[in-house]
């Protein structure tokens, strides 16, 4: 795992039970991941935005994540851009979705990776693709 730099960021990270912290630990790993692939290993920022851990690239639209209920987390991404719609055509009920912000997970299942690093990366290069995203709509 890469270490935390930011101390805020950790500081949330460690506040999480340990059901929570280890599947949001391990798409931040996804998200790092996604982002070296794209846009080589100094390309994201990591901070806090609206106390949650906030993933950025200057191409993209931030991706937060953070517990959404009892037994599910959430991906967060900007409700006034049609993420979380495209990933509801390309991936339908694979997912479940909370209106047009996020991506929910069971914490009690497998993370579906492969689909999760697609939606990533979508996210993080919005900027240069969103013109061919909203006509997919």
């Amino acid at each position: 795992m890469r270490p935390i730099k930011n101390p805020d960021v950790l500081t949330i990270y460690e506040s999480y039970e340990e059901k929570y912290r280890t599947p949001l630990l391990k798409i931040r790993e996804l998200i790092y991941d996604t982002a070296e692939k794209m846009y080589g290993s100094e390309s994201i920022t990591e901070e806090l935005k609206w106390n949650q851990p906030s993933y950025a690239t200057k191409h993209g639209s931030p991706v937060r994540l953070d517990i959404f209920d009892q037994n599910n987390i959430g991906i967060f991404f900007n409700c006034r851009t049609t993420l979380v719609e495209n990933f509801k055509m390309q991936f339908g009920d694979l997912f479940s979705y909370s209106k047009n912000r996020a991506i929910i997970l069971d914490i009690n299942e497998e993370i579906p990776e492969n689909e999760l690093m697609a939606c990533i990366e979508t996210a993080l290069s919005y900027h240069k693709i969103k013109k061919h995203l909203n006509k997919l709509n």
